[in-house]
């Protein structure tokens, strides 16, 4: 009997320590998530700002905004003082099969959202907003940064066998969350790969991971050194604490290179640091650092973002075709038809 309760005892420690490592967890990313969407919502005229991450996505209409900036594409958004429920549910619902519709920036397969749904969102569910929201930077920030950078593609040429695992109809939730799995797999890796090779062997620094590898503040300061080595003082990041490396090199990226600080020290020097949020972070050094071996004379510079406005054009071309090819089939009223036509004409 004794042994028994101290079983039982045991489990529920266990439980306890595990929900709580969530709970912090989900209060880092959501801290994160809405750091990094207002530094995309503040490019918008005139901008916008998120205070309650869960609360302000169950209208909708931020997160519209937020794909707009994104996208650079024009949404139909029901808004006014009061958005009714009915209203709050199909702004979300047009944002989730705008998703839908569009493709990996450089594999080609379909955007996955694995058990996401609108009246989810509506009802501010903490970890289905948080689901979502991952979503949305793994798309439209790490693996668009990461398809810039050819050298390191061979590490996600495998996700080209995704298409075949599942049907855009008869797949099974459990093969959408393999593949959804299989991309963020392919992401992760790559953007870990870039770190390792133009960081890490810089200035000798071995990065397993994103997580515990971040917590001393050197695995920051290597990227940074990597993009300007002249603001980094490699013998004082040496001999300081964890909290003192992080909060000088998150202070660095933002005051000079720009980087919004998306983290504070606390977030990091921990047991276990929040896996997705130091990703979000470290994604955005990518748009500082131009060529993972450096860069080429000018006639080089050229050919590449020549490359990238055809690439970029291409899938917007394909996008903006499938997109007008649906609209055509689906059976609607004169009045949906009518703000169709406004859509793909401000598109065009």
């Amino acid at each position: 009997m004794a042994t028994s309760r101290a079983s039982s005892r045991s489990h529920r420690d266990i439980t306890n320590v595990m929900q709580r490592l969530q709970d912090e967890q989900e209060i880092v990313q959501k801290r994160t998530f809405t750091k990094w969407i207002n530094s995309h919502l503040a490019k918008r005229k005139p901008p916008m700002v998120v205070d309650d991450l869960f609360e302000d996505m169950k209208d909708g209409i931020k997160l519209l905004a937020l794909l707009e900036v994104l996208s650079g594409q024009k949404l139909p958004c029901e808004q006014g003082h009061r958005v009714k429920r009915i209203h709050a549910v199909a702004n979300i619902g047009t944002a989730l099969k705008f998703l839908e519709g569009r493709k990996s920036m450089y594999r080609g397969s379909p955007i996955k959202l694995v058990n996401i749904n609108a009246t989810d969102i509506a009802d501010g569910r903490p970890s289905i907003v948080l689901g979502l929201m991952w979503t949305i930077i793994l798309y439209f920030q790490i693996e668009e940064l990461t398809s810039n950078l050819p050298q390191l593609q061979s590490l996600s040429s495998s996700a080209s066998s995704v298409d075949s695992m599942v049907s855009t109809e008869t797949a099974s939730l459990s093969s959408k969350r393999k593949v959804a799995a299989k991309i963020q797999g392919n992401a992760k890796k790559t953007l870990l790969k870039w770190v390792q090779h133009t960081a890490g062997k810089q200035m000798g620094i071995e990065v397993k991971d994103f997580g515990k590898s971040w917590r001393t503040g050197l695995a920051f300061h290597s990227v940074i050194h990597a993009i300007q080595p002249e603001l980094v003082d490699l013998e004082k990041v040496k001999t300081r604490s964890n909290r003192e490396n992080l909060e000088d090199a998150f202070t660095i990226a933002e005051t000079q290179l720009g980087i919004p600080r998306l983290l504070d020290p606390e977030d990091v020097d921990v047991d276990k640091p929040d896996e997705k949020s130091i990703m979000t972070y470290v994604a955005q050094f990518l748009t500082q650092y131009p060529d993972i071996h450096g860069a080429g004379c000018d006639g080089q510079e050229d050919d590449r973002d020549d490359r990238l406005i055809l690439k970029e054009t291409k899938v917007w071309i394909e996008q903006f075709e499938r997109d007008f090819t649906r609209a055509q089939m689906t059976e609607s009223s004169l009045q949906d038809k009518y703000q169709a036509f406004k859509h793909f004409r401000v598109q065009y």
